[in-house]
């Protein structure tokens, strides 16, 4: 299946409309087709703690018979479905991340809960299935046409714009965030990174921590290293294609005591436990690769890759971008 890319005169946009579209023709005439979103800002996972609560409680049969009276009354393979919007996470769509991994979780033996979940994500997609990843130019290009602004996910007063940091267009920044002791069973922590250029993600990632962390400033530090991997990654391909960082890389956190450890460049007496290869972050830093900074976590571009936000806040995030970007546009024409 191919991404779509959409050239106009103030943006390129990728997104994966016609997959999603394809993949959900078979859920059309069942459960999709009953299941019609009313909420005008929809959530890939209901948001209410009531459920999210039920939701990472619940422990599947491994019976399969029991199994397969699931997928029947359901009507949709789990497996399959969770496959579905990996591909769609995979390719150009960050904000269900999060819940891509959550999913993947109960693969072996979901439970009912589960299902509901699957196929309200599934019902996300469809009903977002338009939108995509922005990247905005910094001169309109005439020779094109006058696309569709994006569609606005907030209202303006709660994007947060003074409180944002501004970059140029051709200048890679990061953000990193952490859920800590996030997974009920495991007790073992999220963490969220993601990349920006040109108003638009370029590279993202969510995962389970690898080891237990044993305080959120510990697992935010691992979030960290995390983000500065795929920062110095990032940086040669830039290189490459003729767009250097010469500058540190400024990647934000919202834990103040993990950019202190970063920053000060040295482990401590309560931090020796930490695992070695996370300090490398303190290397990277000294040698002017990455600038740790802090942010707030009301305009933490990774708060949403971690955990599963409400309403307001999940449209407060990483897609808000679009809407700052397109106010950004409006604001430019209107002067025009």
């Amino acid at each position: 299946m191919v991404l779509i890319s959409s050239k106009q005169k103030h943006y390129v946009k990728i997104d994966c409309h016609t997959y999603i579209n394809k993949f959900c023709e078979k859920y059309i005439d069942t459960w999709l087709g009953n299941m019609p979103i009313t909420e005008n800002k929809p959530t890939p996972l209901p948001s209410s703690p009531t459920w999210i609560k039920s939701f990472n409680a619940a422990t599947g049969s491994n019976d399969p018979k029991i199994q397969q009276q699931l997928v029947k009354e359901m009507q949709i393979n789990y497996r399959a479905g969770v496959g579905e919007i990996i591909w769609a996470m995979t390719t150009c769509r960050p904000d269900i991340a999060f819940t891509s991994v959550k999913l993947s979780q109960s693969n072996s033996a979901p439970h009912q809960l589960h299902y509901h979940g699957l196929k309200h994500t599934i019902k996300y997609l469809y009903a977002t299935r338009d939108d995509g990843i922005y990247y905005w130019r910094t001169k309109p290009c005439d020779d094109l046409k006058e696309g569709p602004p994006p569609k606005i996910n907030s209202a303006l007063h709660d994007l947060l714009i003074d409180k944002r940091p501004d970059h140029q267009p051709n200048v890679a920044v990061a953000y990193a965030d952490s859920d800590w002791a996030t997974c009920t069973k495991t007790r073992r922590s999220f963490t969220g990174v993601c990349i920006f250029l040109s108003g638009g993600v370029i590279a993202y990632k969510t995962r389970f921590q690898p080891t237990v962390a044993l305080s959120s400033t510990e697992a935010e530090f691992m979030a960290a290293c995390d983000v500065g991997r795929m920062c110095l990654f990032i940086r040669s391909i830039l290189w490459d294609l003729d767009i250097p960082q010469e500058a540190a890389t400024v990647a934000y956190e919202d834990n103040d005591g993990c950019t202190a450890m970063g920053n000060a460049q040295k482990p401590t007496s309560r931090t020796r436990h930490i695992d070695i290869k996370y300090f490398a972050l303190c290397e990277w830093i000294e040698r002017d690769y990455i600038h740790l900074e802090r942010i707030d976590t009301s305009v933490n571009m990774a708060d949403h890759l971690t955990k599963t936000l409400s309403r307001i806040l999940f449209t407060g995030t990483l897609i808000t971008l679009w809407d700052i970007y397109h106010h950004a546009i409006q604001q430019r024409m209107t002067s025009q």
